[in-house]
Order: C-alpha cells, then structure tokens, then sequence
C-alpha cells in the first residue's frame, strides 16, 4: 500500500485540513471516484487533491479486489491529518435470489 508522504502531511496541515475523506463505486467492470471532502470545506490546490486521490486508488487497489466487478461496491479513504493515518474501507453489493414460489405449467 503506498504511503503517505511526510510532506503531504505538512501540506494538508498548512491549509487547515483536519481530515479529508475520498469515496468511490462502481459496478458491471467500472468504477470512479465520487467525492472528495475536506474538513473543514476549504478551497486547496488542484495538484494537492490529484494527489490525494491517486494515493486513494493505489491503496484501494493494492489492499483490496476490484470493488467494481460484477455486482460492484464503495471504497472510502480517509486522511486523519492530526494522527498521520490513512484508513480504508471496502463493501461489496451483493444480489441476492428469493425464490418465493414455483409453478409447474403443464
């Protein structure tokens, strides 16, 4: 899993950042990345968040299977400034079949 680098630390600490929280989804062999909020909400460089969020998918990727195949899921990254921590989490949809009768046609 790629690490968060000391500077990037620094840099979300220089603007304010408490936390920032990425999510993404998908399904059917596609996913993407849905929203990337910052605590509190202030406008960062364009480059700071390019880089966030490609740390988020290399993580999601190395740590977990796609969460985008077959019936798909939701991935979440959160950056923890103040605690140096970044922690995933992965759900996986699932479709489920309820049989509830069956009829023989003759």
């Amino acid at each position: 899993m790629p690490a968060v680098s000391k500077k990037i630390w620094k840099e979300l600490e220089t603007h304010g950042v408490s936390t920032v929280e990425i999510t993404g989804s998908g399904s059917g062999d596609s996913g993407q990345l849905d929203d990337v909020i910052f605590d509190p909400e202030i406008d960062v460089p364009k480059e700071l968040v390019a880089t966030l969020e490609k740390i988020a998918e290399e993580a999601w990727s190395s740590r977990f299977d796609a969460y985008y195949d077959g019936d798909g899921g939701q991935v979440e990254a959160t950056f923890d400034v103040r605690k140096r921590k970044l922690t995933l989490r992965v759900g996986y949809y699932s479709t489920n079949l309820d049989w509830q009768e069956s009829f023989v046609v003759t």
